[in-house]
């Protein structure tokens, strides 16, 4: 006789919260194994959290105390467990285990509204949800912790459980700013039920007291290094201006929230669930403030799910899609058929994920976020640094140069002015040495402009750094009296140099006079490539190659890609019948196996990734052969 097992409710949800939580923290602890955090934010908070223990709240990356660029208090209420676990990954599973956990409360709410059945499908959909995904894997935040204390708070409001709903209300406040606007919309949500006047009166007091305490604090901190209103200059320079042309053009806020951006994100939300928040008004109300701070925003990036910017967000649209899951079983056709719509359901969740949310991808996300040969290379760089060293560094090295009290963001000084600022920014005169990824993405793509490599040249060529490592685009340099740059550099003339002369011709714009290719000295796999270069006319791309290794079969056995002269001087910024030498060092992953290989090289528009024609001899790929290796 066989024994039917049935498996609980808490069991299920437990199971789900432990998969989503344990899977999403493997990938977060591979990604930052294989430097995968390409944006600054989790170095920001992890030196935050370096400095508190320390006894400090200045930034050094911000330039300013971290309470004058958000007001994450809740960073401080993190500390003692930080002093324990010190380190960044911390951070990241903290964050993963905060939203996972999310989805108790909210099976908890769903359970009041409907019934355990019910509850524990909205919160695997919760678990499923893409943007969830999307903000667990974008770097750290404290606004993760918001998604928690929110939930937590709607359930205890729900629940009438005053004291609790205003402890988890004020933790959420913790997290960030803007939060405060969601608790005075609890009071207002109590005002329309007629709940007693404490559930009124206390949110909304305390909600705007400490949003505008919050704006105080953040103002005195900051001291005008960084312009938040530019991200609503759109509507005005002030928040009297903004609110008074919000007034008086609604049609210029139609537009905008009908726009084919808004329509999308908003489509990105509400598809996966159906579209029944909408109907679960009452849910989705608090979040309101949050809607319009992004729709009113002109950052692309906050009308995405694939940021941290709907983590405020979260528990409202799913206590959102219960309510209007309760407005659906109204009907009698539901009632009988309630089994089929949770099918459906499901399958708008995964769909959703499908198409656009990251879940799915987990498995590859695994497979592609490991160390590989590069990335032992950085570590190598990162080794040759010492721990109490001011550093500056591009964006994939600061997560692991954060537990030092001066450390600095290369985008600064590559775009000439703090983040979202006006105000030039100034490097220290006393960091000690300069790790730059030259191809590093958002730096150099990000922030880029035109005439940002004339900051690149003040930098490199008014201060003295000796070159202490290099390897492809990545190099590392400690500052010394005396030295110049080895990188590359503007020369007279070709006398006294030995190379193979070349004569290719680029877009008829640059010429490769000719190059020298050689073991480095490191070892055998190492080589050195020197690159002699003329402009025949000035050109307003951004030439950049890439450096391929072949061999006999035409088979790419690795790749070196490579801006033209580091980016200090690009082919954009030369001036006709300019010279310029460089050298290039790159390692081969592995020993070369027998027989001949070949050294190509192609070039291509920075930009535009455009592949640029060559006058002369080239392969089905546009590329010159420049030589063999053995």
């Amino acid at each position: 006789m066989k024994t039917k097992i049935k498996l609980s409710h808490n069991f299920l949800l437990w199971l789900s919260v432990f998969i989503y939580t344990a899977s999403f923290s493997w990938v977060c602890i591979r990604k930052f194994i294989s430097f995968g955090y390409y944006d600054f934010d989790l170095a920001v908070h992890d030196l935050s959290m370096w400095n508190i223990l320390h006894g400090s709240v200045f930034n050094s990356i911000l330039g300013i105390p971290f309470l004058g660029n958000h007001m994450n208090v809740i960073l401080f209420l993190i500390a003692p467990l930080y002093a324990i676990f010190n380190h960044p990954l911390f951070l990241l599973i903290l964050q993963t285990l905060a939203l996972g956990l999310a989805a108790v409360p909210l099976f908890k709410l769903a359970a009041k509204i409907l019934d355990k059945n019910w509850a524990l499908l909205i919160a695997i959909a919760y678990l499923l949800y893409p943007a969830l995904g999307y903000t667990n894997l974008f770097e750290f935040h404290p606004t993760a912790f918001a998604t928690f204390f929110l939930m937590m708070a709607f359930y205890l409001y729900e629940a009438g459980a005053f004291s609790g709903f205003l402890v988890f209300a004020l933790l959420a406040m913790f997290c960030q700013e803007n939060i405060p606007l969601a608790i005075v919309m609890f009071g207002i949500l109590a005002a329309f039920r007629r709940r007693p006047l404490k559930w009124v009166i206390v949110p909304i007091v305390m909600g705007a007291v400490y949003f505008i305490l919050a704006l105080k604090l953040i103002s005195f901190f900051n001291n005008n290094t960084v312009q938040f209103l530019t991200i609503y200059a759109d509507w005005g320079r002030t928040p009297g201006e903004i609110i008074s042309n919000l007034l008086a053009r609604p049609d210029l806020f139609l537009q905008r929230l009908s726009g084919a951006h808004t329509l999308r994100y908003l489509y990105q939300i509400f598809f996966p669930v159906s579209f029944l928040p909408l109907a679960g008004i009452y849910g989705l109300l608090p979040a309101l403030p949050f809607f319009l701070q992004h729709i009113l925003s002109n950052r692309p990036s906050e009308l995405s799910i694939q940021y941290h910017y709907l983590a405020e967000m979260l528990p409202f649209i799913f206590v959102g899609f219960a309510y209007g899951i309760k407005l659906l079983c109204k009907s009698r056709w539901v009632m009988l058929n309630q089994r089929i719509i949770k099918i459906l359901l499901l399958f708008m969740i995964c769909l959703a994920n499908l198409l656009y949310g990251p879940h799915w991808m987990l498995p590859k996300f695994i497979s592609v976020y490991k160390a590989d040969f590069l990335d032992k290379q950085k570590e190598g760089f990162l080794a040759e640094i010492p721990k109490d060293a001011s550093v500056v560094a591009t964006f994939e090295f600061l997560p692991r140069l954060t537990h030092r009290k001066n450390l600095y963001s290369f985008h600064h000084i590559y775009s000439g002015f703090y983040t979202l600022s006006n105000k030039k920014y100034v490097l220290p005169a006393t960091v000690d040495y300069a790790l730059i990824d030259f191809n590093d993405f958002l730096t150099f793509r990000g922030f880029y402009y035109p005439l940002n490599y004339k900051n690149n040249q003040e930098f490199f060529l008014n201060s003295q750094w000796k070159l202490q490592d290099l390897e492809g685009s990545i190099a590392l340099f400690k500052r010394q009296e005396g030295a110049k740059l080895e990188l590359c550099r503007p020369i007279e003339g070709l006398d006294g140099e030995t190379l193979h002369k070349s004569g290719f011709i680029v877009e008829d714009s640059i010429k490769l006079l000719g190059y020298n290719l050689s073991n480095s000295g490191k070892d055998k796999k190492t080589y050195e490539l020197t690159l002699y270069w003329e402009s025949l006319r000035p050109t307003e791309r951004d030439i950049n190659i890439f450096v391929d290794i072949v061999n006999a079969s035409d088979v790419l056995v690795w790749r070196v890609v490579h801006p033209i002269c580091y980016r200090i001087f690009p082919t954009n910024s030369w001036k006709a019948n300019e010279l310029f030498k460089e050298k290039i060092i790159f390692t081969v992953p592995a020993p070369l196996g027998e027989g001949g290989y070949k050294i190509k090289m192609g070039f291509f528009e920075y930009y535009n990734k455009l592949l640029l024609k060559i006058n002369g001899d080239t392969d089905r790929e546009e590329r010159i052969t420049l030589g063999g290796i053995k």
